[in-house]
């Protein structure tokens, strides 16, 4: 959660490669929205932009079309993951 913004953001990852002689693997270990640690914050072309709030609207109504198609049938899911969900929609339609 981006405190400055208010909205839902990615980190993304730092990608270690072991200079090319290991697979790729995304290192772990940093605080959201933390500019020190987040590298989605330091690289604003890094996760598509979600970071600067790029395509919201586009990258999380996948998400939110498929959580309402899971809700429109199964009712207790929803009101399980109500307060997530709502937190997405939130982040671009508010």
């Amino acid at each position: 959660y981006d405190l400055s913004w208010g909205g839902l953001i990615s980190c993304g990852c730092d990608v270690e490669d072991c200079d090319g002689m290991c697979e790729p693997t995304c290192k772990v270990g940093h605080e959201p929205a933390d500019p020190q640690t987040c590298p989605g914050l330091n690289d604003p072309l890094g996760n598509f932009g979600n970071s600067v709030y790029n395509d919201h609207h586009f990258h999380y109504g996948y998400w939110v079309y498929a959580a309402a198609m899971l809700a429109k049938y199964n009712p207790t899911w929803e009101q399980k993951w109500r307060e997530q969900l709502l937190a997405l929609v939130r982040d671009y339609a508010n």
